[in-house]
């Protein structure tokens, strides 16, 4: 996938978190287009949104125990779209310099 296209689908969501909206399984992060967290077990909402805030992977209390090099290995499966992505690709263009 062509990182323009990723570009478009993260500013469509206006969201700086790379795991928010996804389901968490084996290896893979799967969209759920809501505001999942698969950091928290079970169906579960981002927190910060959930308190009124815009959810930030760098603000939020998970990042602190959670490095996102942990996930380099798993995928990333958009809704909508065919092609798997790396979570790599995914969180460098939602975070982009600010990882």
């Amino acid at each position: 996938m062509k990182t323009e296209e990723l570009k478009t689908i993260v500013e469509q969501r206006r969201k700086n978190c790379p795991f928010y909206g996804f389901y968490g399984g084996p290896g893979i992060f799967m969209d759920q287009q809501g505001n999942q967290c698969p950091h928290i077990s079970g169906y579960a909402p981002c927190k910060m949104e959930i308190s009124g805030l815009n959810p930030d992977w760098n603000d939020c209390y998970l990042s602190k125990n959670n490095s996102l090099e942990d996930f380099s290995s798993f995928e990333v499966s958009l809704f909508g779209i065919q092609e798997i992505i790396s979570f790599k690709e995914w969180y460098e263009v939602v975070l982009g310099d600010k990882k």
